[in-house]
């Protein structure tokens, strides 16, 4: 559920899709072991992807694929996680973010690109709070964050400012319960959206809701950990987390060593 997502979305309570979400069930069917998602995997998608980014947090705050600048002026720390996979991630105290800033042409969303944005999390807060978010000048946008009682939620605007037209993908609850998971969520297609967590998809959504033309295009930066307007900081660790666009009219159809490498299995 979109909830009261800021003045500058425009988001309905629900957001008006329609969608199935949370068709998943149990999501929580691999997050118990914190070794699973392993640092060292090297990201899905970027041969073919028109513009991607990922963040390992191994060694440093800094992104090793598309050479974006992060700004983490916040001081978010490297904690390390006591796991030889994982090695080390980033830790976040509730009132810090990180900001992955677009540049030159590179941007986020585009109407025409399909994407997929992932990243592993581990929290026991009872509080809404963001993983990621991208909110554009026009209020074009996508984001995933947590509620209180621990769904796990992707959205995507399919037309800029307006009420009514999102993509909405909500997880089963309890995904708060100090264990690492892992979100992924996928655009394919310009009203089409899923939803994978631990390794299963658990919601899919098609809004094809009075939405007119498409027109999306992002032109903001990247908050990690925050709101864009810097509001539902997160509390807790967030680990690999990674953006692929794909050239214009490009499905996003993982095959098995696409996943394999996503979710560290």
């Amino acid at each position: 559920m979109v909830s009261d997502s800021t003045a500058s979305s425009g988001a309905a309570e629900d957001s008006g899709s329609g969608g199935s979400s949370g068709s998943g069930g149990d999501s929580g069917s691999s997050g118990g072991d914190s070794g699973s998602g392993a640092s060292s995997i090297s990201p899905p998608l970027s041969s073919d992807a028109h513009f991607a980014s990922f963040l390992s947090f191994n060694a440093t705050i800094s992104d090793s694929l598309g050479s974006l600048n992060v700004d983490n002026s916040s001081s978010v720390t490297l904690l390390d996680s006591g796991d030889s996979k994982r090695l080390k991630t980033a830790d976040f105290d509730g009132t810090q973010q990180l900001i992955v800033e677009r540049t030159g042409s590179y941007e986020f969303y585009t109407y025409d690109r399909n994407f997929i944005v992932s990243a592993w999390f581990k929290t026991s807060a009872a509080a809404s709070q963001a993983i990621l978010d991208s909110l554009g000048t026009n209020g074009d946008r996508f984001f995933m964050e947590l509620k209180a009682d621990g769904t796990v939620g992707g959205y995507f605007t399919t037309q800029a400012s307006t009420g009514n037209c999102w993509v909405v993908l909500e997880s089963a609850a309890g995904l708060n319960d100090n264990q690492w998971h892992h979100v992924a969520l996928i655009r394919n297609g310009a009203r089409t959206g899923e939803l994978y967590v631990d390794n299963t998809l658990v919601a899919s959504d098609v809004n094809n809701g009075g939405c007119g033309s498409v027109g999306v295009d992002t032109v903001g930066d990247l908050f990690i950990g925050s709101r864009a307007d810097s509001t539902r900081y997160f509390t807790g660790q967030i680990d690999d987390v990674y953006f692929s666009q794909l050239p214009s009219g490009s499905p996003i159809v993982p095959d098995s060593t696409d996943v394999d490498e996503l979710f560290g299995q």
